[in-house]
Protein backbone atom coordinates (compact mmCIF):
# COMPACT_ATOMS: atom_id res chain seq x y z
CA UNK A 1 0.00 0.00 0.00
CA UNK A 2 1.53 3.68 -0.44
CA UNK A 3 1.40 6.29 1.89
CA UNK A 4 -1.40 8.40 -0.13
CA UNK A 5 -3.48 5.33 -0.13
CA UNK A 6 -3.34 4.57 3.79
CA UNK A 7 -3.81 8.41 4.21
CA UNK A 8 -6.94 8.08 2.16
CA UNK A 9 -7.93 5.05 4.06
CA UNK A 10 -7.57 7.23 7.70
CA UNK A 11 -9.62 10.13 6.11
CA UNK A 12 -12.82 7.30 5.33
CA UNK A 13 -12.16 5.93 9.19
CA UNK A 14 -10.85 2.56 8.67
CA UNK A 15 -10.22 1.19 12.10
CA UNK A 16 -7.13 -0.45 11.58
CA UNK A 17 -5.95 2.31 9.70
CA UNK A 18 -6.68 4.48 12.47
CA UNK A 19 -5.26 1.88 15.33
CA UNK A 20 -2.45 1.84 13.79
CA UNK A 21 -1.87 5.41 13.34
CA UNK A 22 -2.63 6.15 16.93
CA UNK A 23 -0.06 3.80 18.00
CA UNK A 24 2.73 5.05 15.62
CA UNK A 25 1.48 8.87 16.88
CA UNK A 26 1.97 7.84 20.42
CA UNK A 27 5.55 6.35 19.94
CA UNK A 28 6.73 9.61 18.11
CA UNK A 29 4.94 11.46 21.18
CA UNK A 30 7.51 9.61 23.54
CA UNK A 31 10.76 10.29 20.87
CA UNK A 32 9.58 13.69 20.71
CA UNK A 33 9.09 14.43 24.62
CA UNK A 34 12.72 12.94 25.05
CA UNK A 35 14.42 15.15 22.45
CA UNK A 36 12.77 18.17 24.21
CA UNK A 37 13.83 16.71 27.75
CA UNK A 38 16.92 16.15 26.78
CA UNK A 39 17.91 19.45 24.60
CA UNK A 40 15.35 21.67 25.79
CA UNK A 41 14.53 22.98 22.42
CA UNK A 42 11.58 23.30 19.39
CA UNK A 43 11.20 20.47 17.52
CA UNK A 44 9.98 20.80 13.60
CA UNK A 45 9.00 17.34 12.52
CA UNK A 46 10.35 16.74 8.40
CA UNK A 47 10.22 14.13 5.88
CA UNK A 48 7.83 12.59 3.54
CA UNK A 49 5.10 12.19 6.02
CA UNK A 50 4.50 15.71 7.38
CA UNK A 51 3.17 16.63 4.05
CA UNK A 52 0.06 14.73 4.84
CA UNK A 53 0.33 15.34 9.00
CA UNK A 54 -1.10 18.45 9.32
CA UNK A 55 -4.83 17.33 10.35
CA UNK A 56 -3.16 15.18 12.79
CA UNK A 57 -0.63 17.53 14.59
CA UNK A 58 -3.29 18.55 17.23
CA UNK A 59 -3.42 15.18 18.51
CA UNK A 60 0.26 14.51 18.33
CA UNK A 61 0.67 17.71 20.76
CA UNK A 62 -1.99 16.08 22.53
CA UNK A 63 -0.15 13.16 23.27
CA UNK A 64 3.24 14.99 23.73
CA UNK A 65 1.99 17.58 25.94
CA UNK A 66 0.51 14.33 28.29
CA UNK A 67 4.08 13.03 28.46
CA UNK A 68 5.48 16.42 29.96
CA UNK A 69 5.43 16.89 33.52
CA UNK A 70 6.86 20.80 32.80
CA UNK A 71 4.63 21.83 29.92
CA UNK A 72 0.49 21.86 29.33
CA UNK A 73 1.10 21.78 25.78
CA UNK A 74 3.08 21.13 23.08
CA UNK A 75 3.12 24.36 20.69
CA UNK A 76 7.17 23.60 20.68
CA UNK A 77 6.48 21.28 17.99
CA UNK A 78 5.55 22.33 14.19
CA UNK A 79 6.19 20.88 10.91
CA UNK A 80 8.41 21.73 8.02
CA UNK A 81 7.34 23.46 5.66
CA UNK A 82 9.74 22.36 3.36
CA UNK A 83 8.10 18.36 3.49
CA UNK A 84 10.21 15.68 1.27
CA UNK A 85 13.07 18.09 1.36
CA UNK A 86 13.71 19.02 5.49
CA UNK A 87 16.54 16.72 5.82
CA UNK A 88 18.66 17.61 2.39
CA UNK A 89 17.98 21.14 3.25
CA UNK A 90 19.31 21.08 6.53
CA UNK A 91 22.52 19.57 5.55
CA UNK A 92 22.65 21.84 3.52
CA UNK A 93 22.32 24.24 5.61
CA UNK A 94 25.50 23.70 7.77
CA UNK A 95 28.31 23.40 5.11
CA UNK A 96 26.16 26.66 3.95
CA UNK A 97 27.06 28.60 7.76
CA UNK A 98 30.42 27.64 7.28
CA UNK A 99 31.01 29.52 3.58
CA UNK A 100 29.02 32.80 5.21
CA UNK A 101 31.92 31.90 8.33
CA UNK A 102 34.47 32.28 5.68
CA UNK A 103 33.54 35.04 3.31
Amino acid sequence: MTVKEFFAGLEVHNPQYEALWDDMLRHLAVGIGNIRMALDCDVVLGGFLTEFMEPYLPRLKEYVAGRNPFEHDGEYLRLSRFHRHSVPLGVALHYIKDFVETV
